[in-house]
């Protein structure tokens, strides 16, 4: 008889393991059309970068991290019962975290520059300066920062639990300090300034299209605003519950909601990335086109093809 624990696992694998396929072929299809439209899309749209980057990293960590959650999920023990294992699992997924939140928020305040101060975002110092260096750091930091507190602990001693996800966490969340600065800094931090910046976007576009003091092309920055606008929100509504109740934890009540903390909401952030492609094709007008069109010549081809296959026969 199965258990309420493993009836958990199954019903999460098997929510998962649906949701994942679509998503793949939607992050090829997004792929393709961003390699067919390099010029258009990246080479000359540089408020791209940050979303693509996003994409890529939500893509590594559906093909490296997720298949790892899927066979603890189904078999109720991590795949490779050895420390070395462990760690890097715990690195790879805290690493593509937080370089998922710090790429976002990066994208809403590079926003403001790209759609109000977009003259100055054309020079190529002010752009390596404001957009080339913070997106390097954002890439950068999070697997640094990790490697060093997952791998080389100097304030306690990695005991893994093959058992439990992620084969119990990394010990250095468990201690008081570094465990506080990682939910403050590299997850609450993120998430408060992706809210304000998009908060304040939202209220610059109003002021500025009342007061029309700036001049500025709405119908060209709309999709930027509409883009950034969704995927913040898919972020807010699938990962501010483990943050809130994980800042709550790590500063004021260790066992506060614990059990949902555990079986819920650390699997609701995996959402993100499911949902993600599908959120930017969205936004993406140019290769809504492109798929009409191809829908369109399929028809025709098809179409073309049952008008002459009778014609053949008689």
């Amino acid at each position: 008889m199965v258990d309420e624990e493993e009836f958990r696992r199954l019903i999460k694998y098997i929510i998962l393991q649906i949701t994942i396929s679509p998503s793949l072929i939607c992050d090829l299809l997004v792929f393709i059309y961003f390699i067919h439209s390099y010029r258009k899309e990246i080479l000359y749209s540089p408020h791209n970068h940050t979303i693509l980057c996003l994409l890529i990293i939500s893509f590594i960590q559906k093909i490296t991290d997720l298949p790892l959650l899927l066979y603890y999920l189904r078999w109720g023990i991590v795949l490779n019962e050895s420390p070395i294992f462990c760690l890097i699992w715990n690195w790879l997924d805290y690493s593509l975290c937080c370089i998922s939140l710090f790429l976002l928020t990066l994208c809403s305040i590079q926003r403001h520059f790209f759609i109000f101060h977009s003259q100055i975002m054309k020079k190529s110092f002010y752009l390596v300066l404001f957009h080339y260096i913070p997106l390097f750091v954002c890439l950068l930091y999070g697997p640094i920062f990790y490697l060093n507190v997952i791998f080389f602990p100097r304030e306690c001693t990695n005991i893994w639990d093959y058992s439990l996800l992620f084969c119990g966490g990394a010990c250095y969340s468990y201690v008081p300090f570094l465990g506080t600065f990682d939910w403050l800094f590299h997850y609450g931090s993120p998430m408060l300034f992706i809210f304000i910046t998009n908060i304040l976007l939202v209220c610059r576009v109003m002021y500025q299209k009342i007061q029309r003091r700036q001049n500025i092309e709405w119908r060209r920055q709309k999709r930027m605003i509409v883009q950034l606008s969704f995927i913040s929100l898919l972020y807010l509504i699938f990962m501010l519950p483990e943050i809130i109740v994980g800042i709550i934890e790590a500063l004021w009540s260790p066992t506060f909601l614990s059990d949902i903390q555990y079986n819920y909401f650390y699997y609701m952030a995996y959402f993100v990335n499911q949902f993600l492609p599908f959120v930017i094709v969205t936004s993406l007008l140019r290769m809504h086109k492109r798929v009409k069109q191809s829908i369109h010549f399929i028809k025709r081809r098809f179409n073309l093809r049952i008008q002459i296959q009778p014609a053949i026969t008689q």
